[in-house]
């Protein structure tokens, strides 16, 4: 009989990594749940913010043109309403600026000035948040967007695709 064979069996280290993973899909769960009790349009608020944290990240390089036709394109919202989008979206990743190729050279600069995974992962969370917030029209609650619904989203539609 291995070590792993049973709950009782496991090592000290084994059931950390086990209770870890239990936790995490609760969370999931948790989120997924809490996702299909928001009104409609709330989740489609978090989808955009979603995608549109994801037209960002893949086009910051390409330039505003390029964000603003993606988003247009792909997202059905026009250029200037997704121009105010982005300005919001990039003033909450603590970046001012009055243009959208502004933002974009901004966050090209942080890249290029080695940016961790961390801070990577997380800039890309907070316009997906902000997103979302900004085209839910306030509606979406800190509550709904700290309960990584925003996080479960990504995975959920972006990554499954």
């Amino acid at each position: 009989m291995s070590i792993t064979e049973t709950e009782q069996h496991k090592t000290f280290f084994g059931k950390i990594i086990a209770s870890i993973g239990g936790f995490i899909a609760h969370l999931f769960t948790g989120a997924k749940n809490a996702f299909n009790d928001l009104p409609k349009e709330q989740q489609d608020a978090i989808i955009q913010g979603v995608n549109i944290s994801q037209l960002l990240k893949e086009g910051y390089k390409e330039g505003a043109g390029y964000v603003l036709a993606e988003i247009e394109t792909k997202l059905n919202i026009p250029a200037d309403v997704a121009t105010q989008l982005l300005l919001t979206v990039f003033k909450d990743m603590g970046i001012n600026v009055t243009k959208v190729q502004d933002g974009l050279d901004q966050i090209a600069d942080k890249v290029q000035a080695g940016i961790t995974d961390n801070n990577w992962n997380s800039l890309w969370q907070i316009g997906a948040k902000s997103a979302a917030q900004w085209l839910s029209q306030g509606k979406l609650d800190w509550v709904s967007l700290a309960m990584g619904l925003v996080e479960w989203a990504y995975l959920h539609f972006l990554k499954a695709k």
